[in-house]
């Protein structure tokens, strides 16, 4: 019996052979796909994490940069000026004393300024012995206050001398009289308060004790009060007279923006870092200054508030807001910086208003809202109409003399503050459009 061939059917068992080899590419490929973008992921991370950290390196280094700023590095010939007048003084000061008074708004930059010229004078090693003495109006002026705290720091400067505590009777720096290549400093910070004093005798003490031991000394006041030199005696006026400076305004725009260019920028003493993007992020910086977007938003913010303390506070929220891309390059927000910029003028609002003004402004300004309280008062029990009523500088002005005689808290006399003056406030009070009361109150 002879066995029938079966026919080869090739089909039956090539195409499960291809079927399994057919599958193995396509799972080679899926995995493949997955591990390729877990890896993109991990590197896209990576670069997020690597450039989160040199944004808040470079910020650091900016905010750092932004808290040692110095004015006299700004360009500005009268920041200079004014600094080496003072340096000058310290240098070379007379026997008798010599005297120099800076007035400015508050946050013009005054004690910035006078700190950064102390500083370098201090780091000169040609200037051995330079004591200075700190007194701050607000705290130091009442009563007794400024001897005591002068005796307190010439103790603490001259440790191997005796000082006594200085009555009125005393020689203000008796103690010190015999070392004369010593030179002293006075600095009187808020001005205003020490001259409230009766016959402003400490300020003449300080010359007087100079004049006497023919001691080198400089006395540098600052103060907010534009007519401070009339509330002076004339023995105390005449030493001052010849040495007036008034702080600058940041009104140019143009100096401004290279500014805020220079405070933006890295400079050569940044660290490795951030070096290797140096140029691109300075050249980023140049392009964004240079933009119309930013001269605004610059005169907008400064034509309210056109000082040294609200322009720092500027930069300062600009910094903070700073980010990179994943090459570097710094990106600004514009409608952020715009958005801060409204803020900071909001916040600044009436407390910088009041902070520029002077004593006798606020004294003003304090006898007027009394008055005004009382007349509202008034037309309440007589249930007349609230209108607002205004009131003439002589009424203001009697009753700021009605509250200064009968305060019992009151420790200084109104002697400074006659008439003439207190017009030249009253009147430069309206001119500056302080609070908005000048349009209901003043007459």
């Amino acid at each position: 019996m002879q066995l029938r061939n079966r026919p080869y059917e090739p089909h039956k068992v090539v195409k499960p052979k291809q079927r399994k080899t057919a599958k193995q590419p396509q799972k080679l490929q899926h995995t493949s796909k997955k591990s390729s973008e877990f890896v993109s992921n991990v590197a896209v991370s990576l670069k997020q994490y690597q450039c989160i950290q040199l944004q808040q390196e470079i910020q650091e280094y900016l905010l750092n940069k932004l808290c040692q700023t110095k004015l006299t590095t700004w360009e500005d010939r009268d920041f200079l000026s004014i600094s080496k007048t003072i340096e000058t003084l310290l240098r070379n000061p007379a026997p008798q004393g010599e005297s120099i008074i800076l007035i400015g708004s508050a946050g013009s930059g005054k004690k910035i300024l006078v700190e950064e010229t102390l500083q370098r004078v201090q780091v000169d090693e040609s200037i051995q012995n330079l004591k200075v003495i700190r007194l701050y109006g607000a705290v130091h002026a009442l009563r007794e206050g400024p001897m005591k705290e002068t005796h307190v720091q010439l103790k603490n400067s001259l440790p191997n001398k005796e000082v006594e505590e200085s009555t009125p009777e005393d020689d203000l720096l008796e103690p010190t009289s015999e070392d004369t290549l010593t030179t002293y400093l006075f600095l009187l910070y808020d001005f205003e308060y020490f001259i409230r004093e009766k016959n402003q005798s400490f300020i003449y003490r300080i010359f007087e004790s100079f004049q006497r031991n023919r001691i080198r000394g400089v006395v540098l006041a600052t103060s907010q009060q534009h007519d401070i030199v009339d509330s002076l005696e004339k023995r105390i006026k005449s030493r001052f007279s010849h040495r007036i400076y008034y702080m600058p305004a940041l009104n140019d725009i143009e100096k401004v923006l290279k500014i805020l260019e220079s405070l933006l920028c890295i400079d050569c003493d940044a660290p490795s870092s951030i070096e290797t993007i140096k140029q691109a992020f300075n050249q980023q910086i140049s392009k964004f200054v240079q933009d119309t977007e930013w001269n605004h938003i610059l005169e907008n913010f400064l034509g309210f508030t056109p000082n040294v303390s609200s322009f720092l506070s500027l930069v300062f929220y600009i910094i903070t807001n700073l980010s990179l891309d994943e090459f570097g390059v710094p990106k600004f927000d514009l409608d952020i910086i715009r958005h801060g910029s409204c803020q900071l003028k909001q916040s600044v609002g009436r407390m910088q208003m009041l902070k520029n003004l002077s004593v006798l402004e606020v004294a003003l300004l304090s006898s007027l809202c009394r008055l005004t309280c009382r007349s509202m008062d008034k037309n309440e029990k007589e249930r007349a109409s609230t209108k607002l009523v205004a009131f003439s500088f002589e009424r203001i002005y009697q009753e700021y003399l009605k509250n200064e005689f009968n305060s019992d808290s009151a420790t200084f006399t109104t002697d400074s503050y006659k008439r003439p003056i207190a017009w030249k406030a009253f009147s430069r009070k309206k001119q500056r459009e302080a609070p908005p009361l000048e349009k209901t109150f003043f007459s």
